[in-house]
């Protein structure tokens, strides 16, 4: 009778064969772990350029039109911010709600309907905690219903507005924004992804249309 010797594998052989399959697996996790941290970079710098041009846009429009009024600690239901008196020339002051002579701007939050709310000078600070969505909002003056200017993508976590009057008014815009921990962001990228914007914007030529529209005005009288 002839018999076949079977042929097997060494411990030896299964061992380098383990070890060079482990090699070339941690190479492909590893190219593919660094590709999709730039794919998400990538979408989190797409976001939150797109939000930050939206709400200069936004509130550079609404000054053109409307003007600057002043800037609040506080929505109450009869007022919004309080106008800056005349005799206090070059003052200036720093809180976290600015309005124009139209709209409110301020930090809102979701309640437990869904319903956007303003943030209060209490409560702003659960703005900083990862996982709490919070939008930059805008609102007329007389109906205080705030519509978000950032997108769910994005959560403001701090937002102060600095206006001054010297001569011209100007508001100085400071935002801190992060990666909303919700969408689609791991939570070790958002906390690599906070983006602080910072500019300014005078009602330069809110002043000067007013002073060409009181001129037609007086033309035709």
């Amino acid at each position: 009778m002839i018999t076949k010797n079977k042929k097997w594998f060494t411990l030896v052989e299964i061992i380098v064969a383990v070890t060079i399959f482990s090699i070339v697996m941690i190479s492909v996790m590893s190219v593919y772990i660094i590709s999709s941290e730039t794919t998400y970079n990538s979408e989190i710098d797409r976001a939150m350029h797109e939000n930050v041009k939206n709400i200069v846009m936004e509130i550079s429009e609404d000054i053109t039109k409307n003007g600057i009024s002043w800037v609040s600690d506080s929505i109450s239901s009869s007022d919004s911010c309080t106008s800056l008196p005349e005799k206090d020339k070059n003052e200036l002051k720093k809180w976290f709600i600015f309005c124009t002579w139209s709209h409110i701007y301020t930090i809102s939050k979701k309640d437990d309907s869904w319903n956007l709310l303003a943030v209060s000078d209490s409560n702003k600070s659960e703005c900083e905690k990862i996982g709490t969505e919070c939008y930059l909002t805008k609102a007329e003056i007389w109906d205080k219903k705030p519509s978000p200017l950032t997108n769910s993508l994005v959560t403001v976590r701090k937002a102060n507005f600095i206006v001054t009057n010297d001569w011209i008014k100007k508001v100085t815009i400071s935002l801190e924004l992060q990666p909303s921990a919700k969408a689609w962001v791991r939570s070790s990228l958002v906390e690599k992804n906070i983006f602080n914007l910072q500019t300014t914007l005078s009602e330069r030529t809110y002043n000067t249309l007013n002073k060409q529209k009181n001129e037609e005005e007086s033309s035709k009288q």
